[in-house]
């Protein structure tokens, strides 16, 4: 490990992304937000060219079923690992959330209070817009009963600064 990098503090991407939940192999929930990443001084970089770097993610959007729509906010910590010469990056995050309306029909999400963690793979097509496919897990973290978890699948596109 080469040590500690200083980087300048600032916005790293602001975008869109659309998930779903699959159960079953029928889709229970659908997931819309903007996002938004803004990455911290903290830097890493590795003898192997590899950089990893400190970010806080932001999201307001929406989860909707059976014709209830509830409003997501969430903030939280994250970590990506990318290569400069790599087109290809990796983060992982957890995130404290609030969810408008748990109930979903016959599906109780278990409270307001959620946290969600995630990896995601981004692909970067160009100096200004990258693409991604997510994976995330909402749970209460057993706060409240029930906890039932929900599982998301989403795609997103992102406009990197």
């Amino acid at each position: 490990m080469n040590g500690h990098v200083n980087a300048e503090p600032g916005w790293m991407e602001l975008g869109l992304r659309g998930g779903i939940s699959v159960s079953s192999r029928r889709v229970d929930f659908e997931q819309y937000e903007l996002f938004a990443a803004y990455r911290l001084s903290p830097q890493w970089a590795y003898d192997s060219d590899w950089i990893v770097h400190t970010q806080i993610n932001a999201t307001l959007g929406e989860l909707h079923s059976d014709e209830i729509s509830s409003v997501i906010v969430s903030i939280g910590p994250g970590l990506t690992l990318t290569k400069p010469d790599s087109a290809f990056s990796m983060d992982i995050g957890s995130s404290p959330t609030y969810i408008s309306d748990p109930e979903h029909g016959t599906k109780d999400l278990g409270g307001n209070t959620q946290f969600i963690t995630h990896i995601r793979l981004n692909y970067r097509f160009s100096d200004r817009f990258a693409t991604a496919f997510r994976y995330q897990h909402m749970s209460n973290a057993g706060l409240e009963k029930p906890t039932p978890g929900l599982n998301i699948q989403s795609l997103e596109l992102s406009y990197r600064f």
